[in-house]
């Protein structure tokens, strides 16, 4: 399935650009570049990405030296943050279908230069939920992030699928994903998916990491 979040429509809405800062510590500041439009929701920063950044900053001595994907990364701030507190190696991905979202990656990446330890060592790849994953790509990813990439439930299949794809040869794998509650209904069915896929779900407290 085509991505919803995306389209030949965004070309004709009204495009509202601006940055926002992002802190963590007494030492890292990222500077995201944004765009509200009404059509392509891969160009803003949603809060679920912000609670998968803080959950990577609390969590930055188990990602230290791993290698991280990041899927529907849109504005990538987990992802580049990710890069900042060590981590070996990080894909930032989005879909081919979506070359808006792509590009904000990319424009993301290049706002942070100054933060960029190692270029070579993040990168920006295309990666479309419920497509076949490059055998090099899931058999070497240590974590797989994901935020609010389950907004739709037309594509919730898909999304599982690929995180599927990336745990079922790597038993060291895992996914950090955040997700917002928006129906009774769509949480149920979601759950049905990971049993069907046959995924162990750990929730976190939003207050265990601050």
């Amino acid at each position: 399935m085509e991505d919803t979040r995306c389209g030949e429509k965004e070309k004709l809405q009204p495009t509202i650009n601006f940055s926002r800062e992002f802190t963590y510590g007494d030492e890292i500041s990222i500077i995201i570049p944004e765009a509200a439009t009404a059509s392509n929701y891969g160009t803003y920063t949603w809060p679920c990405a912000t609670i998968l950044a803080r959950y990577v900053w609390h969590c930055r001595h188990v990602i230290l030296d791993k290698q991280i994907v990041e899927i529907g990364s849109g504005t990538s701030l987990p992802g580049i943050l990710a890069h900042i507190v060590g981590a070996a190696r990080v894909t930032i991905t989005d879909s081919h279908y979506c070359i808006a979202s792509l590009n904000q990656c990319k424009l993301s990446v290049a706002a942070n230069s100054k933060n960029i330890i190692n270029a070579s060592q993040i990168t920006v790849v295309p990666l479309t939920w419920g497509r076949i994953i490059p055998i090099n790509l899931k058999l070497n990813t240590d974590i797989v992030l994901a935020s609010d990439c389950l907004y739709d439930s037309r594509m919730f299949n898909d999304v599982v699928m690929t995180m599927y794809q990336f745990l079922e040869d790597n038993l060291n794998c895992e996914v950090w994903c955040t997700y917002e509650h928006r129906s009774d209904a769509y949480s149920s069915y979601l759950l049905h998916l990971f049993d069907f896929w046959k995924l162990k779900v750990k929730s976190v407290n939003l207050n265990d990491f601050g």
